[in-house]
């Protein structure tokens, strides 16, 4: 979808897709690249032990975030999506398989089972049977259909769809596809 926006300093990128799928990884290399403050949803609507903050609470923090400007937003929050991809000027979706999502969320909470930055303050990481199973039921397809329906009425809005590759390729990809927005 073309865009158009002709200044890579007013970004609003989400990232989205399965847990596993690199979202964070992806999106805090292109807040890095492009000097722009990222926001982990995960962190940003949920408290203590990741419980959702009450509705009202929820949309306030949400519609907070996305009033700025510039950003970056890792996380999916479907309820929440229409209004993020009204002000986003990039949607990229990892479309990655469970095959290669779940090993990637075993090896993460194996290898970092302390505090990360995307999730809540205070909050360890944590792999329970909700959490699998929230995963191993991703739709891929049912994501991926909601975001072109959504996305279909917004011209502004450029998406990127990301299959097959390293982490490396995928920000080399998005980078140069970035830079190259007239």
């Amino acid at each position: 979808m073309a865009s158009n926006n002709s200044d890579t300093q007013n970004l609003r990128i989400c990232v989205l897709g399965n847990a596993g799928s690199g979202k964070t990884t992806l999106a805090l290399a292109l807040a890095r690249h492009f000097h722009l403050p990222i926001f982990h949803l995960d962190r940003e609507l949920r408290h203590d032990h990741f419980v959702l903050y009450p509705p009202d609470e929820l949309f306030h923090r949400h519609n907070r975030i996305i009033a700025g400007d510039r950003w970056v937003i890792d996380g999916n929050y479907l309820s929440l999506l229409s209004d993020r991809l009204e002000r986003a000027t990039v949607a990229i979706y990892l479309d990655i398989s469970r095959t290669v999502s779940l090993p990637r969320i075993i090896r993460r909470y194996l290898r970092n089972s302390h505090v990360r930055e995307s999730i809540p303050e205070g909050a360890r990481n944590k792999l329970d049977w909700e959490f699998l199973k929230w995963s191993m039921y991703y739709s891929r397809k049912r994501h991926l259909d909601e975001l072109k329906l959504l996305s279909a009425g917004l011209p502004h809005l450029r998406v990127i769809i990301l299959r097959a590759g390293s982490a490396s390729e995928w920000q080399k990809r998005v980078i140069k596809e970035l830079e190259a927005m007239d």
